[in-house]
C-alpha cells in the first residue's frame, strides 16, 4: 500500500466551498419543480391530444419522452465518464464531470424523443 501525508480538513472543505454546494443545491431543487411542472403540462398536452384523437399512441409517445429516463440515465453517465477523465480532484473534476453529464443527458433524451417519434410525431 502506498503510505501518504494525512491532508488536512481545511485544504478539503473550506467555509466558501460549503456555501457555493449549499447554493447549489437550492438551485437544484428549483430546476426539479420547474422540470416537474412541464412534465405535468407536456403530459396534459398529451392526453388531450390522444382524447382528441381517439388514439393512445400521443400519450404513449410521451411517456417514452417523459419516464424513459433517457435524459437522467444519459447525465448519469456523462457525469461519471466526465469526472473520469478529467483532472483526480478538484473544481476540474466537477466541471468535467457537469460537462459530460450535460452531453450525456442532452443525448439520453434526444435519444428517447427520436423513438417516441416514430409512436407519434410531436
Amino acid at each position: 500500500m502506498i503510505k501518504g501525508e494525512k491532508i488536512p480538513a481545511k485544504a478539503i472543505s473550506t467555509p466558501e466551498s460549503l456555501s457555493l454546494v449549499k447554493g447549489m443545491a437550492k438551485a437544484g431543487r428549483v430546476v426539479q419543480v420547474v422540470g416537474i411542472v412541464l412534465t405535468a403540462y407536456d403530459l396534459e398536452q398529451a392526453t388531450e391530444k390522444s382524447i382528441k384523437t381517439g388514439s393512445v399512441k400521443p400519450i404513449s409517445a410521451e411517456v417514452i419522452r417523459q419516464a424513459g429516463g433517457g435524459f437522467v440515465t444519459g447525465a448519469k453517465i456523462g457525469t461519471v465518464a466526465g469526472a473520469a477523465v478529467g483532472v483526480e480532484t478538484g473544481p476540474g473534476a466537477v466541471i468535467t464531470g457537469l460537462i459530460g453529464g450535460i452531453i450525456f443527458g442532452y443525448a439520453g433524451y434526444y435519444g428517447a424523443d427520436w423513438i417516441a417519434d416514430y409512436i407519434d410525431e410531436n
